[in-house]
């Protein structure tokens, strides 16, 4: 997770700037700055997998700490990347058993978002996934494979939190897939692309 970014651009301020701030936007007055929150992201009911002996080095999750915004962006005061983050019924297959889930950062991790609220929420290197046949572009997990791993039902989105400023349309709520990864529809809440 992180924050996104906006400002300038190439070091020089322009009127499309000020017409965007005056407007209410979030920009960083005189240089690009990553600040920009993140509000509600979900991550539910992947597969991802590494072969053993390609994992990462690093930690699955990294959340950074919230931030202080610079005066005249239009922002609260401090942000966060991870206000209202859910990870949930994934499938992670990186490494053994006891490679770290999340790096550690200066701030606390929000609940369910801490090393012991990933593993219980997703199974993390306790499943060894198999997929069809990878040499050949078949990316499908072999069904047996998954024996244990449940997905979840993922929450819509509850609405009425837009900022004030800038006024925003409300959007889609609707978090429900309607087909996997062939275009079948799915049925059901299990993990990775393909039902």
């Amino acid at each position: 997770m992180g924050f996104g970014g906006r400002g300038p651009g190439v070091g020089v301020w322009n009127e499309t700037c000020d017409r965007h701030l005056k407007a209410g936007g979030w920009c960083s007055p005189r240089r690009f700055a990553e600040n920009i929150p993140a509000k509600n992201v979900y991550i539910f009911n992947n597969l991802v997998v590494n072969e053993d002996g390609w994992e990462t080095a690093g930690p699955h999750f990294g959340i950074p700490e919230p931030v202080q915004t610079p005066a005249g962006s239009n922002l609260p005061g401090e942000v966060r990347a991870d206000d209202g983050l859910l990870i949930r019924g994934n499938v992670i297959r990186n490494g053994l058993p006891g490679h770290p889930v999340i790096a550690p950062a200066a701030g606390a991790a929000p609940a369910g978002n801490d090393e012991q609220g990933l593993r219980r929420h997703n199974s993390i290197n306790r499943l060894k996934p198999r997929l069809v046949d990878p040499e050949h572009g078949d990316y499908r997990p072999v069904r047996e494979s998954l024996a244990g791993a449940e997905g979840c039902v993922i929450p819509d989105f509850s609405g009425g939190d837009l900022p004030l400023r800038p006024r925003a349309p409300q959007g889609e709520l609707s978090n429900q897939p309607s087909c996997d990864r062939c275009g079948k529809p799915r049925t059901g809440n299990r993990p990775g692309a393909w039902q």
